[in-house]
């Protein structure tokens, strides 16, 4: 099979031996090979890249050609909602109100005492 001048050589003999080497099963025929082309040329016509399909579907080990798909990137997880850490922190929360409003209360009294604060 002749291959079109728009399909890049070095990545299309790179995506064949790649096929080739995942075993007998996957490696392409000459059937196969026109599909590809056809299916590549589609693209090709879409403004797509190429050689940039090849190599992705090389990059990730496919048998099939698609579009160039973006890197995924990794968005953390959102911290899933604990009741029972919610309510300790709660608990914590009120602790150290209680215990900063308890040293305001101690403050005032003693200030009352050293006739300070009078009221």
């Amino acid at each position: 099979m002749e291959l079109p001048e728009w399909i890049p050589q070095e990545e299309w003999e790179a995506y064949l031996a790649m096929r080739k080497q995942m075993g007998k099963k996957h490696q392409a025929t000459e059937y196969a090979k026109k599909l590809l082309v056809k299916r590549l040329d589609e693209f090709r016509t879409q403004g797509m890249d190429v050689k940039k399909i090849l190599e992705q579907s090389i990059m990730r080990s496919w048998v099939g050609v698609f579009p160039v798909q973006p890197d995924r990137k990794v968005i953390p997880a959102e911290p899933v909602f604990d009741p029972v850490q919610r309510t300790k922190d709660l608990i914590q929360s009120y602790e150290t109100s209680e215990r900063i409003a308890g040293g305001y209360e101690e403050f005032r009294a003693r200030m009352k005492q050293s006739n300070i604060l009078k009221h």
